[in-house]
């Protein structure tokens, strides 16, 4: 918000505006912090949410997300990624999603042996992302010549 209003009150012309998280940082920030107690799977115990449940909503949840990608929605967000084959083995490109509901019902549970309800696949995973952005007034597109589809 206020990188578009820099632009707007006319105090700068081109901006880049940015952000980061690091969620793979976060176990080493509690730690330090307090001791941990783990009370992953606390809610499902006490709002009765099964595991069945929490693997519907996970498969609901990739289902609409490989649907979006298959439909093109989101192509100008997705970047192709080579991957490493490793020990002389030939390199991957990634450009789309794969699920296999059969496996993510079939993944143990992480923190429980037995009656545990949280998986790898139905929670949340822990990754590491960042973002840039390069915003520039309408007066600043027209002096760079940015096309027309980017002016708004």
């Amino acid at each position: 918000m206020i990188v578009t209003q820099s632009i707007q009150l006319c105090i700068n012309d081109v901006v880049v505006a940015g952000g980061m998280e690091s969620m793979s940082n976060v176990p080493k920030y509690v730690s330090e912090a307090r001791p941990v107690i783990s009370i992953s799977g606390y809610g499902s115990f006490t709002h009765s949410i099964t595991r069945d449940d929490q693997d519907n909503y996970a498969v609901q949840s990739f289902e609409r997300g490989i649907s979006a990608q298959d439909s093109g929605a989101f192509s100008w967000e997705i970047v192709p990624v080579e991957v490493s084959g490793g020990r002389g083995k030939p390199s991957t490109t990634v450009d789309k999603d794969e699920f296999d509901a059969a496996k993510l019902r079939n993944l143990r549970p992480s923190f429980k042996e037995t009656g545990g309800t949280v998986t790898a696949g139905n929670a949340s995973s822990i990754s590491d992302g960042a973002a840039a952005l390069v915003l520039v007034s309408g007066k600043m597109a027209l002096e760079l010549g940015l096309p027309p589809s980017h002016h708004r």
